[in-house]
């Protein structure tokens, strides 16, 4: 069982195995997101760059390709930052392929405070996509517009109709 932090980090060559054919490697997953992930996201054995997909209520939506190790905050930021009034703040989803094909949708909220916690501003990983989702206000004010469109194009038509006869 190998620690590849201490190597990554410190430069510790000491368990730095030199591997022979037929070697097997088994690498286990975790669910924890901390510093040192953040860390070794910008290692030479991340890929250096990531694609990602920012949707929703952002200045400058669709895919992105960004720096690897690159946060949830700053791709949004990167997409333009939220749009005022339109975007909800406090609904912001990250969807994720997990192990097996699994989709994996977490809220979280645009905070861009330097000291928040990782956790709440997870590190982004190929194929990640964020939705920033739509204020109510925004929701309504479109439902209000969906609806009077038309019957004000009926009113300006029936309108000009008098104004002819």
């Amino acid at each position: 069982s190998l620690n590849l932090s201490s190597l990554l980090e410190d430069g510790d060559q000491g368990i730095n195995l030199k591997l022979s054919h037929g070697d097997v490697l088994k690498i286990n997953t975790t669910n924890i997101e901390s510093l040192t992930q953040y860390k070794l996201a910008k290692t030479t054995l991340a890929p250096a760059k990531i694609g990602i997909t920012v949707v929703g209520e952002v200045k400058d939506p669709g895919e992105k390709i960004v720096i690897s190790g690159i946060s949830l905050i700053e791709a949004i930021m990167i997409a333009g930052g939220p749009v005022d009034w339109e975007a909800n703040k406090q609904n912001i989803q990250l969807i994720r392929e997990g192990e097996n094909g699994k989709i994996i949708v977490s809220k979280y909220k645009y905070n861009i405070n330097k000291n928040h916690e990782i956790s709440k501003n997870p590190i982004l990983k190929e194929g990640d996509i964020i939705n920033v989702n739509t204020s109510n206000y925004t929701k309504f004010s479109r439902g209000l517009q969906n609806i009077f469109t038309p019957v004000r194009d009926i009113i300006t038509a029936f309108t000009f109709y008098k104004l002819i006869d």
